[in-house]
């Protein structure tokens, strides 16, 4: 003797559900401004650095010479000579150099710029 099992039929009963989210504040982008504004100049500072790396062969020699000797302050001295008017801190591998320029508007930091530049 066979028994079959039937599962009974499965009603669905649609519920509509509403999500409302929560209003967002009403955004102020003054500091956003502010930041994009600051970084500009350093923008300008990046450029002195990679003018200098890209023109004198003998600007880079030292920077890459020093690096490898792991003299952080004298890598710093001369990217500062570089004419930036921005605090820099700088990092090396043995791959690469990393430049952190940082602007600080109102007493706080307000946007950092990093380059990587790989030897």
């Amino acid at each position: 003797m066979m028994c079959h099992y039937f599962l009974p039929p499965l009603y669905y009963v649609p519920y509509y559900h509403n999500h409302r989210q929560p209003p967002y504040p009403e955004v102020n982008p003054s500091q956003f401004t502010d930041s994009a504004y600051s970084f500009q100049a350093l923008l300008v500072d990046a450029q002195k650095i990679i003018a200098k790396l890209s023109d004198s062969k003998e600007f880079a020699k030292q920077v890459m010479d020093n690096a490898q000797k792991s003299n952080q302050a004298e890598v710093i001295k001369l990217v500062k000579e570089t004419g930036i008017t921005h605090p820099v801190d700088v990092s090396f591998t043995p791959d690469n150099i990393k430049i952190i320029l940082t602007a600080v508007n109102g007493g706080s930091v307000c946007c950092k710029l990093v380059m990587d530049l790989y030897w």
